[in-house]
């Protein structure tokens, strides 16, 4: 976790520079939030980190809460099914569900996860890849806006 802090303390140097703001933007995201309580040290750093959490974790609601509680933008990291071999998460999308389960599970994972401002994929090569999923996933959230 220090690795990750000293990174992004990095990052926001950064970001913070003169130099980010006359080459476009940068966006830093602590991800795979959502197992444990949001770490202490995140709230030492600037509000500009957003976080990106883990839905159906132990602490999902939780951290998403304290991480806009912060004035952070919170990010929905949705998992995916993941190449073979790779580890899973037990409440991915996966190809062999239907349209209604998939949108079933996002509709959960935007409930459990407060606050978003946007959705990343967790994982989630195999179902990534596949066009019709996609499409099923990006209308679905389309229309929650």
């Amino acid at each position: 976790m220090a690795r990750k802090l000293r990174t992004a303390f990095f990052m926001t140097l950064l970001l913070c520079s003169p130099l980010a703001f006359a080459m476009g933007k940068l966006a830093i995201i602590v991800d795979d939030l959502g197992y444990d309580p949001l770490p202490r040290q995140i709230a030492h750093l600037p509000k500009e980190i957003n976080v990106s959490v883990i839905p159906f974790t132990p602490y999902d609601t939780a951290v998403a809460l304290s991480g806009y509680s912060q004035g952070r933008e919170v990010l929905l990291h949705l998992p995916m099914e993941a190449t073979p071999g790779s580890p899973q998460e037990p409440m991915a999308l996966t190809l062999a569900m239907t349209q209604k389960q998939m949108t079933s599970r996002i509709q959960e994972a935007l409930y459990r996860v407060p606050h978003i401002v946007a959705v990343n994929n967790h994982m989630g090569s195999v179902f990534t890849e596949n066009w019709g999923a996609m499409v099923t996933v990006l209308r679905f959230l389309k229309s929650k806006g």
